[in-house]
């Protein structure tokens, strides 16, 4: 009997799940990066901040996370949105007008003195569709 009541008190709780619930419906964005402040150089060893900016467009776009790639010594570095669905519940986009939107991330400088850190921040697509990248190399000193 024990086991009955078990039973018939989970399948109560998984059943009241609602899957249809859409307020959870989103889409990742990649979005370019406007202006960037980088040091002019790094001290090995140390951790330095970069700071960065790009446009929000909506209430909708919310941060995520950077895509951050390393190559060697390269980093190429993008701004992924994490872009909710308009649930059509009154819980609606509303436009910004391209609100500009600051944030940092550390730095944590491995490689010796003597060498050099070559950032590409996205910049989006040119009428072809090739990226465009704004390279920026800093030098590590003692």
């Amino acid at each position: 009997m024990r086991n009955l009541i078990v039973f018939a008190l989970l399948s109560i709780v998984l059943l009241s799940c609602s899957v249809d619930d859409k307020t959870n419906d989103f889409y990742l964005e990649t979005l370019p990066i406007e202006t960037v402040v980088v040091p002019e150089s790094f001290e090995s060893g140390e951790t330095s901040v970069i700071g960065y900016t790009y446009i929000r467009s909506s209430t909708c776009h919310i941060f995520n996370d950077l895509y951050y790639s390393i190559d060697g010594d390269q980093r190429t570095i993008a701004v992924i949105n994490r872009v909710y669905e308009d649930s059509g519940n009154g819980n609606g986009c509303s436009d910004l007008d391209g609100e500009i939107v600051s944030r940092t991330f550390d730095f944590m400088v491995n490689n010796e003195s003597g060498t050099s850190y070559t950032f590409k921040f996205w910049q989006g697509e040119d009428q072809n569709g090739e990226d465009i990248y704004l390279t920026i190399e800093v030098p590590v000193v003692e």
